[in-house]
This record gives structure tokens, C-alpha cells and sequence, in this order.
């Protein structure tokens, strides 16, 4: 039969060929990754069952061996991705609520720490944007509240394994699909693009997190001022809450229940951003000058949606601090 004369392949044995006896009764062992390839999205063969094989990860595999079962509860397992100046721009952990299976996907997915030896993909993607509290953000997969890493460019990248007191670091080489040819320009460019990009959405975010966070706290001093029958004082922090959700609204779309609501709601500042910033992330020929050009358009937006939160905290959030006190606690980030 077909079945009978078919053969196997298998696509990476090199635990296999790194193992050595002791790897089994050390707390943790990374081994050597192979070789990673950012491969160009194409759409699969129609079809299913026993006659086809999943395609290949799309990203670098990472392979790392447990000796003892894993209790999350105690501590947990951590891998690192450094970029060639050892700085971390990937960070993937267990999660006591997956279990030591994992699981989860894109920003939200957690690394196996089961006993023996675990496989886990990284998806060639830097750490995700600043999680914001939105039923539903435009731009991030299914599920998820913060929008994904932008894929990283060829290069050599550290992958540091961190268990317990056991520390072990490795290599991983990434590099372009074979079957595209790009010029170390362009990718230069694609990576500045994206990094811009990203961090005038993260900005964004970090500020809708601290935001959200002001909120909680000007929400409680009303309801106490309201068992107070204090109506100045709930009057002064209706006034706050106003500013804050114009500011919110201004910049970002908070109400928005899927992704067909740009049908219904206006978009806004960050759903701007965030289209150039994936159209630039899938992009295999490069960035265009209209994508450049779109984005300098943006800019001067942002930059007052920037100037106007600074107004925001430190004269509206700080007055109301001194006429409310205690002070409202601003959330910093890094």
C-alpha cells in the first residue's frame, strides 16, 4: 500500500546527538539549538489526516531537560532571548496556571517544565507591548490583551536557560528564508521602522495602564466621598475621571468590541499605528516610503497625545491630589 512504502523524516534530532548520561540527573540542561529560519508565510495544501505532516516550527526550537518534576508553586522556569549586545529582548516563562504542560500561544503563551525533555518554539518575536485592560484590543491575537513582538532580524542570539540557582546559556542562529533574498539595508530599515512603530504604541499603552490604575484609585476617594456626603470633594473627582477618559478616548478606542468596529467606531491614534506596524512586520520586500511617509504623518499626533498626558498628571492629577489627599499614585514603567 502508499502507507507501507512510505519513510519518516525526522527534522531535529540534535538532543540526540548532544546527549550525554549525566544530562539526566542535572537539575536543568539547555541543549544546543539548530539552526532558525524566518520563514515566509505561505498558505499549506488543503487536506489532512495521517497523509500529512505539520509543516516545520516557524521559529528557533529550543530543546532543555528537567531531572526533578517542577513544583510552579516554588518556582518556576524562565528562558531568555539576548540580542547580539546581551540585552533581553525576549522573556519566557512557566505559568503556574497552565501547569507544567504550558501551553497558550503569542503574547500570552507559557514554556513546558515538565520531567525529561521539553520542546518549545520561540516564535523569532521581541517581548510584547505593554498589556492594557480592554475587553477587546485591535491588533492583538484572540484572547490576548497586549500586541505582539515584531519579529527579529538574521543575527546570532543568545537563549539563557534560568532554573532555580542553574544558569545555562546557548546560541541560537537565525536567518533569512533561503527562497528570499534581502539586502542588509533593508532589513535595517524594516527593523528601524518597527521599532519605531513599537515604541510610540507601547508609550501609548503604558500610559492607558497607568491610566487605568489612576481610574481605580480616583473611583474609590468618589464612593467614599459620596458615604462622606462630601459632593465637592465627588464633584472634584467626577471632574478628574472626565479628563482621563476624554484622554483615553482621544488616543485609543476602548469600546471597541471586535474587529469589525471600525464600522461602528471611530478610529483613532493607536489603530493607526498599530496597522502600519503589522503591515510593516509582514512585509518581505521591505519597507515602503509610503509607510514611511504614513507614519510621519502620525507623529506630530502623538507627540501631543504625549504632551497632553504630561499636562494631564502633572497639573489635573496633582491638583486633585492636593485637594483629595492622600496623593494619587502615578504608576512608573521602566
Amino acid at each position: 500500500s502508499t502507507q507501507g512504502r512510505a519513510f519518516w523524516v525526522v527534522d531535529d534530532i540534535s538532543p540526540l546527538r548532544q546527549y550525554m548520561p549525566e544530562h539526566e540527573t542535572a537539575a536543568a540542561h539547555l541543549y544546543d539549538p539548530s539552526k532558525a529560519y524566518r520563514l515566509t508565510p505561505t498558505k499549506g495544501r488543503n487536506g489532512g489526516g495521517e497523509s500529512f505532516a505539520p509543516s516545520a516550527p516557524n521559529g528557533a526550537v529550543l530543546y532543555y531537560a528537567l531531572a526533578d518534576e517542577v513544583d510552579l508553586e516554588e518556582q518556576g522556569l524562565k528562558i531568555e532571548i539576548l540580542d547580539g549586545s546581551g540585552n533581553v529582548i525576549r522573556t519566557l516563562k512557566s505559568d503556574k496556571e497552565k501547569g507544567v504542560e504550558g501551553g497558550g500561544a503569542n503574547a500570552s503563551v507559557a514554556i513546558p517544565a515538565e520531567t525529561g525533555i521539553n520542546r518549545f518554539t520561540w516564535d523569532l518575536r521581541r517581548d510584547p507591548m505593554t498589556s492594557v485592560d480592554y475587553g477587546f484590543l485591535f491588533g492583538a491575537a484572540r484572547n490576548d490583551d497586549a500586541i505582539q513582538g515584531y519579529t527579529v532580524a538574521p543575527g546570532n542570539y543568545g537563549v539563557l536557560l534560568t532554573y532555580g540557582d542553574v544558569v545555562q546559556k546557548s546560541t541560537v542562529e537565525v536567518q533569512w528564508d533561503p527562497i528570499n533574498t534581502y539586502d542588509d539595508q533593508a532589513i535595517q530599515a524594516q527593523q528601524q521602522f518597527l521599532s519605531n512603530t513599537f515604541s510610540m504604541l507601547d508609550a501609548i499603552y503604558k500610559r492607558v495602564e497607568s491610566l487605568q490604575k489612576i481610574q481605580k484609585q480616583v473611583d474609590l476617594r468618589k464612593s467614599i466621598a459620596k458615604d462622606m456626603d462630601d459632593e465637592a470633594l465627588a464633584e472634584r473627582a467626577d471632574a478628574l475621571l472626565e479628563k482621563l477618559k476624554y484622554w483615553q478616548e482621544s488616543v485609543t478606542t476602548p469600546n471597541r468590541g471586535n474587529g469589525q468596529d471600525v464600522l461602528n467606531i471611530e478610529p483613532k491614534l493607536d489603530a493607526f499605528l498599530t496597522i502600519l506596524y503589522g503591515e510593516g512586520n509582514s512585509a518581505v520586500l521591505g519597507i515602503t516610503q509610503g509607510q514611511w511617509d504614513r507614519l510621519g504623518d502620525l507623529e506630530p499626533g502623538w507627540n501631543a497625545a504625549m504632551q497632553s498626558w504630561d499636562t494631564l498628571v502633572d497639573t489635573d492629577v496633582a491638583e486633585y491630589s492636593r485637594s483629595a489627599g492622600p496623593a494619587v499614585v502615578v504608576p512608573a514603567w521602566d
